[in-house]
């Protein structure tokens, strides 16, 4: 009789698919240089299932829902958070975290410590985008997984009511909804007095169909002005300006698509 022998190096490539669920090992998985330890951790620990990010963010302190167009996020140091569930078959040393509009690394194959500080650029767009950030790993059976950290950079459009025919870039400024947005369209409960107004970038395109939402009756606007408006962030652009034909003393909701 002779002595055991060593498997520690043993590795399980295969790469038919397998036809059905085994263990925390699902139907299609195949295999590429996997270990003795990681078969079994699958096979045991099937409750477990696979890695996932149930959360991710970047934590930049004053963070709007959306930003501006203009509006930076200023270079320095900030903390990456995530949460991984099921880490059993979490590859160990896999996690990379990545600015995404710049194909730029800012952490890479890091330990799942929930938490890394990064360095960050001065970030902002001049144009409506979206700032993604990405952080992905592997679990043990060489798949990838990610999730997307997404900041919206939105242009601010201006409703609301006013006695003048006219408006210059102060006037516009001055009406009382300013709001983030990417489109226009939508429902916009109006208040009683004065001209209806709707002013957005020309980017949106042009509309045509204003409706009173209550009656379904098209609501008459004037062919829009054209206004050139200068943000806080120093970004010029011009803005269709639409308004009602006549001053409506009444409250109503107008939709516009």
């Amino acid at each position: 009789g002779g002595g055991g022998s060593s498997t520690g190096d043993f590795k399980y490539t295969n790469s038919a698919p397998m036809p059905m669920s085994v263990g925390g090992f699902p139907e299609g998985t195949t295999f590429d240089n996997v270990s003795l330890q990681e078969l079994w951790t699958g096979l045991l620990y099937s409750n477990s299932g696979l890695p996932s990010f149930s959360d991710f963010s970047i934590d930049i302190p004053l963070l709007p829902p959306a930003l501006e167009v203009g509006e930076d996020i200023p270079a320095g140091n900030y903390f990456a958070d995530w949460v991984i569930v099921n880490p059993m078959l979490l590859a160990p040393n896999s996690i990379i975290i990545t600015y995404v509009n710049e194909s730029l690394v800012l952490a890479d194959h890091i330990d799942n410590t929930g938490q890394y500080e990064v360095t960050l650029p001065e970030i902002f767009s001049v144009t409506p985008t979206t700032i993604s950030f990405k952080i992905e790993a592997q679990n043990t059976l060489g798949d990838s997984f990610m999730k997307l950290f997404d900041i919206p950079v939105q242009d601010r459009i201006f409703v609301g009511e006013s006695a003048l025919t006219t408006l210059t870039s102060t006037n516009v400024k001055a009406l009382r909804l300013a709001t983030l947005t990417d489109n226009i369209n939508g429902d916009y409960a109006m208040l009683p007095g004065g001209y209806k107004w709707f002013c957005y970038p020309t980017s949106m395109g042009t509309r045509v169909n204003f409706t009173d939402v209550s009656t379904g009756l098209d609501v008459p606007v004037i062919d829009p002005e054209i206004v050139s408006i200068t943000n806080n962030f120093a970004v010029t652009q011009t803005y269709y300006c639409y308004r009602s034909f006549y001053e409506l003393n009444g409250s109503i909701t107008i939709n516009i698509k």
